[in-house]
């Protein structure tokens, strides 16, 4: 029997998260990431791992497929095998655990799903890479369009994210 003691309590150190990996046995593997305030786990996805994220401790963004989450303490999302995922931390610490199967376990990282927010320099994943969004961190409405390999985020006024238009 293996037991390992799990420090949920999260070092937040560096420019990069911290990313611990606690737990590994042949078919699973348990990770704990801690994020600093904005920073991101970037687009990629595993072609044969399925993954499930908790979050222990504060709040963040999650993208899946297009698709863009807010998620906070106890909340657990699903991440299909082949499916393009990233995470972006709010204004606070978070900690998230994933565990991921089967073993071994395969990342693919793309480039070209993520934008530079041109009035706070914020790097954030898209959940859409054409149309009008919010900048999580400053709040600036955003046009983002594709520009070959890579979105572009032009700061517009006048116009309202659907998203915002929702609440």
């Amino acid at each position: 029997m293996k037991v390992v003691k799990i420090n949920v309590t999260g070092e937040f150190i560096g420019e990069k998260y911290l990313k611990e990996s606690p737990l590994k046995t042949d078919k699973v593997l348990f990770n704990v990431y801690n994020f600093k305030p904005w920073q991101t786990l970037g687009t990629h996805k595993h072609p044969a791992n399925d993954e499930i994220f908790f979050v222990v401790e504060g709040h963040c963004i999650f993208f899946l497929e297009g698709e863009s989450r807010d998620l906070s303490e106890n909340m657990a999302i699903y991440v299909p095998s082949g499916s393009n995922h990233a995470a972006l931390s709010r204004d606070n610490n978070a900690v998230l655990i994933s565990v991921i199967g089967p073993q071994p376990v395969e990342s693919i990282y793309t480039r070209g799903h993520e934008y530079y927010c041109p009035a706070c320099s914020l790097e954030a994943p898209a959940a859409s890479t054409d149309g009008i969004v919010t900048c999580p961190r400053c709040h600036a409405n955003l046009k983002l369009t594709k520009e070959g390999d890579f979105i572009e985020a032009v700061e517009i006024t006048g116009e309202t994210p659907p998203e915002a238009e929702a609440r």
